[in-house]
C-alpha cells in the first residue's frame, strides 16, 4: 500500500514538476526601456504542457490535476538603469522574478536584446483523490536572447531563443509520514513576439515554444520525462 501511495506521489509530482516552470514570458519588445522612462506591464499568460504528459496522467486518473494550472495573470516593471540597459521585477501566479538586460544595437533599427531572469515561487501539490497534500518551493532562472526591432514608434517585434534552468524542492505529507522530493529541469526554446501602439501604450502577444527534460528523485526513486510545452501570452504596456 505505500508503496502505491509513492507510485501515486510520483505521478503528481511529475505533474506538479511540469506545472512549475513559471508562467513567465519574456515580453521583450522592440527596445530596453529609455532612460527616465518606466515601463508598466500587465497582462496574462498560459503554460500548455505536452500530450505526451496529459495521456500519462489520464492513465493515472490525475488529469483533473495536471489542468489545474491553466491561465495565470502577470504583472511586471521595467526601469531604464543605463544606455541600452534596464532592471525590471514581476509577478506571476505563485511565482516572482527579477531581471537585468542590456540590448546591443545593431543596424537601425535592429538590435539584440538579452538578460538574466531568476525567480522564486511556491509550490502547492494536493492529491485530487485524498486529503493528502504536500508543499514546497521552485526557483530557477531563464535567460532569453532575441534580435530585436522598434520601427516608427508604432509596431515592434522580436525573436530568438531562450535557455531556463529550474528546480523544486520540498516535501510530502502522507499517511503521517513525510517524504522529501527534489526535482530539476532544463528548457532551452525558442520566443517569438509582436507589439503595436502608439505613443506609450501598446499592446503585445508572445509564444515561447521550449522543449523539457525533467528528473525528479523521491524515497529513493528517480523518475523523469520530456516534451514540448509551449507559453502564449498577452499583454498591455504603459510607458510612464
Amino acid at each position: 500500500m505505500h508503496d502505491a501511495g509513492c507510485n501515486l506521489w510520483s505521478v503528481l509530482l511529475i505533474g506538479g514538476l511540469s506545472a512549475c516552470a513559471p508562467a513567465m514570458p519574456t515580453l521583450s519588445g522592440g527596445e530596453t526601456t529609455p532612460k527616465e522612462r518606466v515601463d508598466v506591464t500587465i497582462g496574462g499568460a498560459a503554460r500548455i504542457t505536452p500530450d505526451q504528459i496529459f495521456r500519462e496522467r489520464e492513465s493515472q486518473n490525475t488529469l483533473s490535476y495536471a489542468t489545474a494550472g491553466g491561465v495565470t495573470p502577470l504583472f511586471s516593471t521595467r526601469v531604464a538603469v543605463g544606455e541600452e540597459i534596464d532592471l525590471g521585477a514581476g509577478v506571476s501566479g505563485s511565482a516572482a522574478q527579477v531581471e537585468a538586460r542590456l540590448a546591443f544595437e545593431l543596424a537601425a533599427p535592429l538590435r539584440i536584446i538579452g538578460g538574466l531572469a531568476p525567480y522564486l515561487g511556491w509550490l502547492p501539490l494536493r492529491d485530487p483523490t485524498s486529503d493528502e497534500k504536500g508543499r514546497g518551493i521552485r526557483f530557477g532562472f531563464t535567460t532569453p536572447w532575441v534580435l530585436a526591432l522598434s520601427a516608427g514608434g508604432i509596431y515592434e517585434a522580436w525573436g530568438g531563443l531562450c535557455l531556463g534552468l529550474d528546480a523544486v524542492s520540498g516535501s510530502l505529507d502522507e499517511n503521517g509520514d513525510e517524504i522529501e522530493f527534489f526535482g530539476y529541469g532544463v528548457r532551452p526554446g525558442v520566443v517569438a513576439g509582436f507589439a503595436v501602439g502608439f505613443r506609450r501604450v501598446y499592446a503585445l502577444i508572445e509564444l515561447t515554444v521550449n522543449h523539457e527534460w525533467w528528473g525528479l528523485e523521491q524515497n529513493h526513486t528517480h523518475s523523469s520525462f520530456n516534451g514540448f510545452s509551449f507559453l502564449p501570452a498577452f499583454a498591455l504596456r504603459l510607458r510612464l
